[in-house]
C-alpha cells in the first residue's frame, strides 16, 4: 500500500469528485443543501463549499455525510456505484431505526 500523499492535482481531483458525489447523493434523496446541512448539523454554506470542491470534509464529517445519505464512505471518493437494492434496504432499515415506535393493534387494546 502506497502511503505517499497525493500531489496537489490528485487532491484537487479527489475534492471535486467528492463534491460531485455529495451533490448527486443529496439530489437523489431529494434534499436541498439546507436539508442535508440540517441532517449533518452543518451550515448550508459548508455543504455548498463541499459540493463545489472548495472544502475537504474531515473524516468525521465524511462519515456523517455517508450516514446521512446511506452511501458508503468510499463512494464519495469515486468508488463504483453500490448495489442499489442493498442501498435501498440499508436506507429503509436506517429510517426504521430512527422512526418513533408506533402502537400496533395488539398493544392498543391491551
Amino acid at each position: 500500500m502506497d502511503l505517499t500523499p497525493p500531489d496537489p492535482r490528485e487532491q484537487d481531483l479527489l475534492r471535486r469528485t467528492m463534491g460531485l458525489r455529495c451533490q448527486q447523493a443529496r439530489e437523489r434523496l431529494g434534499l436541498s443543501q439546507r436539508g442535508l446541512a440540517r441532517a449533518m448539523d452543518r451550515s448550508p454554506s459548508w455543504v455548498r463549499e463541499v459540493e463545489q470542491g472548495e472544502q475537504w470534509p474531515p473524516p468525521y464529517l465524511l462519515t456523517a455525510l455517508a450516514r446521512a445519505t446511506g452511501l458508503p464512505v468510499g463512494w464519495f471518493y469515486g468508488e463504483a456505484e453500490p448495489d442499489l437494492e442493498a442501498l435501498a434496504r440499508r436506507l429503509v432499515e436506517h429510517l426504521a431505526q430512527e422512526a418513533p415506535a408506533r402502537p400496533t393493534a395488539d398493544r392498543v387494546g391491551a
